[in-house]
């Protein structure tokens, strides 16, 4: 049985993943950084598996 602490720290967890796949990529277009557009898959795939 999942506690409610642990599930507040998945949605937290979720929330600064998805505010960095939509910032860093941004950014990484802004200044033509490839390095922070290539994070744009990884962290997608991080959020799908939870991580």
């Amino acid at each position: 049985m999942l506690s409610p602490e642990l599930g507040h720290y998945a949605l937290a967890l979720a929330c600064v993943l998805a505010a960095v796949q939509g910032i860093l990529p941004l950014i990484g277009a802004h200044r033509r950084d490839p390095r922070l557009m290539a994070l744009a898959p990884g962290l997608a795939i991080g959020q799908l598996i939870g991580w």
